[in-house]
C-alpha cells in the first residue's frame, strides 16, 4: 500500500482514475530517486536482508515488515551525509612505533611553532571514572621517544606566545612483552589440554540503539560489503533480551539473563564479579581488548562503579574519559576528537591492535554509543567511515582468521521511527551479522550449512555468546575449561524450529513472534482507560515515592491489540501495547499487557467490575520510557527508577 497517496475512491471516473494513478506513479519516482541518491536498490537487495519467515511449521514467525516502508524513509535519516570534521587546529604529532613525531610538512606551516610535548594518560588506580596524568615531556622539534609501554597520551605543540596550536590524543598499543609470555603458556595449555581444531581471532564492532531495518537502509556501503562480497551471515530473526545495553550485554558477555545475576549483584558493587566473555579468551592465551566511546552512559558505568581493576589487557576507557572531560577538545552531542571522527578514531585503534598482535590470536569488542544512542537515524553518518575500515582489515587480511561481528545491543527506545507501528517492531530488533573467512566454512560445511539455516530462526546474543564459547575451543576433543552460559545455543548447531522466546529467554514485553497483525484500539474507551490506569499504577509503584512525584494520567494516546494466530503457541492469550503520556513532565511510557482469551466486552465488565475473576490481566515487568528525562530525574540515583522519576525537587528551566 502507498501510504504517501491517500483518498482513491475505490470507483472513480476514467480522468479521476487517470490524475490517481499519476499520483501513485510519481510517488514511487520519488521514493525510488531518494534511495539511489543513497545507494541502496531494493531490486537488488538479497532475499536474506529482507524479513520474511512463512513456515507455518516454526513456533516463531516474525512480523512481514519491509525496511523500506515509504512512510518509514521519510523519517530515517538519508539525506544526512558522512561525518566529517573540519575546522579544528591540525594534528601536528603523529606515532611510529615508539616514537611521536612532528609532521613536518604541517610545523612549517604553522606560524612561529616552538615545540610539542607530551604527557601520559592512565587509569586511575581504584576508579574507573577518572583518571591521572603523568608528567609533561621536554619540549621536542622533530621526534621523542616514547616508553614501551606508553599506551594513551595526550600531546600539545605552542608557539612562541605559548599559545596551543595543536592537541592531539594518541591510543597506543604497547606489547606488554611479560603479558606476551603468559599467553604464549596459555595457548599451548588450551591447544594441549583441550585440542581445538581451529583458532580464530574474534572483533566485534557494535553500535548502539540501531534496529536491523535501519542498518540495512542506512549503512548501504557496509552491508554491501558485508553481505554480498564477504561470506556473512544475517540473523534476520535476532531479539533483544532487556531494554537498554546493559541486560543485552549481559546475555552477550555471560550468557545469562539480568534476572539471574540480580540474585547475586546489583549496581552498587563493581562488575569485576562477573565471569564475562572475554576472560575465557584471555584464560586461553588471547589477547584482549576492550573500547566504548561515551564512558559516562557505558554499559558498566551509567549509574554503576564500573571496574575496579582493568577488565582485559587493552582497556580504552582512560583516554575516553580524558577526551570526554577535555571541553576545549571534545563536547557532548559532538562527533569529532579535534579533527578526527571520534568513530574513526577508535577504529584505528582497533586496527592497530591487530597489526601489532598479528600472528597471534586476538579478542577485541569496540562499542559505540554515541552516534546513535540518541538519534538513531545519524547511523547513516558511519556507514563509509565502517565501510573503509572493514575494507582495509580484508585488504590487511586481518579478515582470514577472524571472525567479525558487527551487532547492536538493542532496537530504537525513542524518536520518530519508534513512535510509527513498524516503530513496535524494529525496537525489539537489533542486528547481528556474523562473518567468517570462506576457508572457514568451506573446511566445515555442517557449520556452514547451520547458520544459513540459523538465519531464519529465534536467536539473541544468549545465542552469541553461547556460538563464542564454542569457536574458542571449536570441535575440540579434549576438555573444554569453562562453565557454559546458563542459555544460549551456539549457532555452529541448529536452532530447534520449535523454539519459543519464553525457552530462550525473551520476555514477553521484547517478544515479536508471531505477531503479524496490529489492530488500533479507541483511545477514549472504557478498554483503553482501564489499561491505561493499569500501567500508570505499574509506572507509579516502579519509583521512589519519597523523592519522586506521583504520576498522572494525561492522555491514552495508543492501544495496540497485537492479534496472535491460531497456530501461536500463545493463543490461549491476548496482548496489547499501551502507550500513555503522563504529568508531570509529559513522560510517554509504552507497556505490554496480557490477558486471558477474553473479548474485549469481557475484559469491559472486568474493569466495571460486572466480573469478578478469571482474568488474567498482566503488565510486563519492563514499561519503557520514550522520551528522555534529562534533568527531570536528577535526584534518582538508581538506573533502573530514574525513567519514572519526576524530582520533587526538580524545577524546569523556563527561561527559553
Amino acid at each position: 500500500m502507498f501510504r504517501g497517496v491517500k483518498n482513491c475512491p475505490r470507483v472513480v471516473s476514467v480522468p479521476k482514475l487517470f490524475w490517481c494513478l499519476l499520483g501513485v506513479g510519481v510517488f514511487v519516482l520519488i521514493i525510488d530517486r531518494h534511495l539511489s541518491l543513497h545507494g541502496v536498490d531494493r531490486h537488488r537487495l538479497p532475499d536474506k536482508a529482507l524479513v520474511h519467515t512463512t513456515r507455518q511449521t516454526q513456533a516463531c514467525v516474525f512480523p512481514d515488515l519491509d525496511p523500506f516502508d515509504p512512510s518509514i524513509l521519510k523519517i530515517a535519516g538519508l539525506e544526512k551525509g558522512t561525518l566529517q570534521c573540519p575546522g579544528y587546529a591540525p594534528d601536528l604529532t603523529y606515532v611510529t612505533g615508539t616514537r611521536l613525531m612532528v609532521n613536518k610538512t604541517l610545523a612549517e606551516l604553522t606560524p612561529n611553532l616552538t615545540g610539542c610535548r607530551y604527557r601520559p594518560i592512565y587509569r586511575h588506580p581504584d576508579s574507573d571514572k577518572n583518571v591521572t596524568f603523568g608528567a609533561w615531556s621536554p619540549t621536542f622539534t622533530e621526534f621523542i621517544d616514547l616508553s614501551r609501554s606508553a599506551e594513551f597520551i595526550l600531546c600539545v605543540c605552542e608557539n612562541s606566545s605559548r599559545e596551543n596550536v595543536s592537541k592531539t590524543y594518541h591510543a597506543l598499543v604497547p606489547d606488554f612483552p611479560d603479558i606476551g609470555e603468559i599467553e604464549a603458556v596459555r595457548l599451548k595449555k588450551r591447544q594441549v589440554q583441550a585440542r581445538p581444531r581451529e583458532t580464530l581471532n574474534v572483533v566485534m564492532i557494535g553500535l548502539d540503539g540501531l534496529s536491523r531495518h535501519q542498518f540495512l537502509r542506512s549503512m548501504n556501503r557496509t552491508r554491501t560489503l558485508l553481505l554480498d562480497e564477504l561470506t556473512s551471515y544475517d540473523m534476520r530473526m535476532h531479539t533483544q533480551s532487556g531494554t537498554n545495553t546493559f541486560p543485552n550485554f549481559i546475555s552477550l558477555l555471560t550468557g545469562h539473563s539480568k534476572l539471574d545475576i540480580f540474585k547475586w549483584w546489583d549496581f552498587r558493587q563493581f562488575s569485576d564479579s562477573f565471569d564475562l566473555l572475554w576472560e575465557d579468551f584471555n584464560r586461553a592465551g588471547y589477547r584482549t581488548l576492550f573500547a566504548e566511546d561515551q564512558p559516562i552512559i557505558a554499559a558498566f558505568h551509567f549509574m554503576q562503579k564500573g571496574f575496579l581493576r582493568a577488565p582485559v589487557v587493552h582497556y580504552s576507557h582512560p583516554i575516553s574519559v580524558a577526551m570526554e572531560q577535555d571541553e576545549e577538545l571534545f563536547s557532548p552531542g559532538k562527533h569529532c576528537v579535534g579533527n578526527t571522527p571520534e568513530l574513526v578514531f577508535n577504529f584505528n585503534y582497533i586496527e592497530r591492535f591487530l597489526d601489532k598482535f598479528k600472528g597471534r590470536p586476538v579478542f577485541a569488542m569496540q562499542f559505540h554509543t554515541k552516534l546513535t544512542h540518541s538519534f538513531m537515524t545519524d547511523s547513516v553518518l558511519a556507514d563509509e567511515h565502517m565501510y573503509r575500515f572493514y575494507r582495509s582489515l580484508q585488504q590487511k587480511g586481518h579478515l582470514n582468521n577472524t571472525l567479525l561481528l558487527t551487532f547492536s545491543d538493542h532496537g530504537p527506545r525513542w524518536g520518530a521511527i519508534r513512535a510509527s507501528m513498524n516503530g513496535m517492531v524494529e525496537s525489539r530488533t537489533p542486528y547481528a551479522i556474523f562473518t567468517f573467512p570462506q576457508w572457514f566454512l568451506d573446511k566445515y560445511p555442517d557449520v556452514a550449512q547451520n547458520l544459513k539455516t540459523n538465519t531464519g530462526r529465534l536467536t539473541s546474543h544468549f545465542d552469541t555468546h553461547a556460538t563464542l564459547q564454542d569457536l574458542l575451543y571449536f570441535k575440540a576433543s579434549g576438555v573444554r575449561p569453562f562453565t557454559p552460559g546458563k542459555h544460549g545455543i551456539s549457532l555452529f548447531q541448529e536452532i530447534p524450529l520449535n523454539r519459543t522466546c519464553d525457552d530462550v529467554p525473551i520476555p514477553v514485553e521484547f517478544c515479536v513472534c508471531n505477531q503479524q497483525q496490529m489492530e488500533q484500539l479507541p483511545t477514549n474507551s472504557s478498554l483503553a482507560l482501564g489499561f491505561a490506569q493499569l500501567v500508570l499504577n505499574s509506572i507509579n509503584w516502579k519509583r521512589n515515592a519519597s523523592i519522586c512525584h506521583e504520576l498522572s494520567l494525561r492522555s491514552v494516546l495508543q492501544v495496540v491489540n497485537i492479534k496472535l494466530p491460531t497456530v501461536s503457541v500463545d493463543y490461549d492469550k491476548r496482548l496489547f501495547k499501551v502507550k500513555v503520556q503522563t504529568t508531570p513532565g509529559d513522560a510517554i511510557f509504552e507497556a505490554t499487557i496480557q490477558t486471558s482469551n477474553k473479548d474485549n466486552a469481557y475484559i469491559n465488565a472486568f474493569f466495571s467490575q460486572s466480573k469478578k475473576g478469571g482474568l488474567l490481566l498482566q503488565v510486563g515487568d519492563t514499561i519503557e520510557r520514550l522520551t528522555m528525562y534529562g534533568a527531570q530525574a536528577d535526584c534518582e540515583l538508581e538506573a533502573t527508577r530514574k525513567p519514572f522519576c519526576y524530582c520533587r525537587n526538580y524545577r524546569p528551566d523556563t527561561s527559553h
